[in-house]
């Protein structure tokens, strides 16, 4: 049962970025493809049904770990603390500059706060690269079975010491491009005229660098952590999720270039999935990874008892049929392009 919550907190996360990530790309291309007030608006009308629904599954997926494996939250929460307040920061401030950004009808009022937005949004994109390159390479447990993170560290990324280091700032930089396709494909989809036009060629632009920047750090990788670069060779399904992964990388391109901008955003979408998929199946059954292999905690080690797991499976899949509805539709609702 625990590996089947693994699995439940992995779907919640990917979820997450692919419903999230589309309007956190559209927020980092915000003042590129929008040069006028008024196609501004058009790109906060674009994700505006959206955004603050998409970030209900990264609530979600917190409480499904907590659910599960509350131990492993609590140790890796214990030491990124500072991260976690950077990444509430900017989803406040994220969520505040879509707000009240019409609250005055003035040109620098508005300025202001498109700037939060994009910077925010970038911001977000980054530091959730961050933490999955974190989360790949593992963490430096202390003898009582803890850990502390500096936020910047210049040692070597096999030493474990930052939050943020050469390693990990590169994965960081792989999903701020990578969300940006994703971003730049939806505004292709859901915005008309000049917006639509530079939107596209975001996307081409992004893409081209999600494509060098994915094979840097799977280079990286290979050097920095390899008990998933193992994980992933030693299991066929692995492979199958990066040939996905893959097959949607391609599709979203040709796609995008035929003019089916709907059809190519849920190739960019079967991209994302692939992709956290391959690594959800080459970091199991580990959770939070001790770079030293010995304090590493796994399923088995981390899991809640047995007759908890039982009683919150029900509630899980009660609540996932709901939101999965109210999803469904709002994308019915709000089909077709935005005006």
């Amino acid at each position: 049962m625990a590996d089947l919550w693994y699995a439940l907190v992995a779907t919640l996360l990917t979820a997450y970025v692919v419903l999230d990530g589309f309007d956190l790309g559209a927020g980092a291309l915000h003042r590129v493809v929008a040069r006028t007030d008024a196609e501004r608006r058009a790109v906060l009308g674009a994700i505006g049904p959206y955004w603050d629904g998409n970030e209900v599954f990264l609530l979600a997926a917190g409480g499904t770990l907590f659910a599960a494996f509350s131990r492993a939250l609590a140790v890796a929460l214990s030491g990124l603390y500072l991260a976690v307040f950077l990444l509430l920061w900017s989803l406040v401030l994220r969520g505040i500059s879509i707000e009240f950004r019409s609250h005055l009808a003035d040109g620098m009022w508005r300025a202001v706060w498109d700037t939060v937005f994009q910077a925010s949004s970038l911001a977000l994109a980054l530091l959730l690269g961050v933490a999955l390159g974190t989360v790949v390479r593992g963490y430096p447990f202390g003898a009582d079975g803890w850990f502390t993170l500096e936020l910047f560290s210049t040692a070597s990324p096999r030493e474990a010491r930052g939050i943020v280091d050469g390693y990990t700032l590169s994965v960081g930089a792989f999903a701020l491009a990578a969300l940006t396709m994703h971003g730049g494909r939806f505004l292709a989809w859901k915005t008309d005229g000049a917006v639509a036009e530079r939107s596209l060629r975001a996307a081409e632009v992004a893409q081209g660098a999600t494509a060098a920047l994915w094979a840097a750090v799977t280079g990286l990788s290979w050097a920095y952590a390899p008990a998933v670069t193992a994980g992933f060779v030693a299991r066929p399904l692995a492979w199958v999720c990066l040939a996905a992964a893959l097959g949607s990388f391609a599709a979203t391109r040709v796609l995008g270039r035929r003019g089916r901008h709907r059809d190519a955003f849920v190739a960019s979408a079967g991209f994302l999935v692939g992709l956290l998929a391959m690594v959800a199946v080459a970091a199991w059954p580990t959770l939070v990874r001790d770079v030293g292999g010995a304090r590493s905690l796994t399923v088995a080690t981390a899991r809640n008892a047995d007759a908890s797991l039982a009683a919150g499976l029900r509630w899980w899949f009660f609540a996932a049929a709901l939101v999965a509805g109210y999803f469904v539709n709002l994308f019915r609702l709000h089909a077709g392009k935005k005006p």
